[in-house]
């Protein structure tokens, strides 16, 4: 029975991400066999240079701590294991941490899954919705009873982590320098608040972190 083009789909998506699966796909081509794995490598090539642009993006002193060759290699690690993702690319990368911690090459070295937690954070603290913000003056003329029966948020740009290895440090060089990173005594954990100063409609801003003592 021939099959339906959602099939041939399917397989055309399974094969992208497990070249063992291309064979089956081939089969369903019609046209020269080795000119079809031709093709279906160059959109599997587009594929992956894609994952490693959008992560390079949102995690880029992971890239710098990792080096770009290896992190090529974890961006296809992480686009294999996390393929389903919503139409936007921005929150494509959101379990990166989950990866480092699990994988082999990378799970010994526990700050790599620190700063790629904190990366996220400020990736996810800059494309936050903007929100109405009372000032200060405003809670300073409020009553005692307006106050205890006030029900106060977060605004969406604002996150606050806490880590067991010194990743806002790591982040924080790398902001200020262009120096190569060399992580030394990371294993002090650390509080942060990440923070989206200077915003202003139409123009954005840049997320920040800000390291807090214990």
């Amino acid at each position: 029975m021939d099959k339906s083009l959602e099939d041939v789909h399917l397989e055309f998506a399974t094969a992208l991400l497990n070249v063992n699966a291309e064979q089956g796909l081939l089969l369903s081509l019609v046209g020269d066999e080795a000119k079809n794995r031709k093709r279906v490598a160059f959109y599997r090539d587009n594929l992956r240079q894609m994952w490693n642009r959008v992560l390079a993006s949102a995690y880029p002193v992971l890239r710098e701590l990792l080096g770009g060759d290896f992190f090529l290699t974890l961006s296809r690690e992480y686009g294999a294991a996390d393929p389903a993702w919503a139409d936007d690319l921005n929150r494509f990368g959101s379990r990166m941490a989950e990866l480092l911690a699990a994988w082999p090459p990378t799970a010994t070295y526990r700050y790599l899954a620190d700063v790629a937690r904190l990366e996220w954070l400020v990736h996810r603290a800059h494309f936050a919705a903007d929100a109405l913000t009372q000032s200060p003056e405003h809670w300073a003329q409020c009553t005692r009873e307006t106050l205890e029966n006030s029900s106060i948020r977060l605004h969406p740009a604002v996150e606050l982590l806490h880590t067991s290895t010194s990743a806002a440090d790591l982040w924080l060089a790398a902001r200020n320098s262009r120096e190569n990173l060399e992580p030394r005594d990371c294993e002090r954990p650390q509080w942060m608040d990440v923070v989206r100063p200077r915003w202003t409609r139409g123009g954005g801003g840049i997320a920040e972190c800000l390291r807090d003592a214990p």
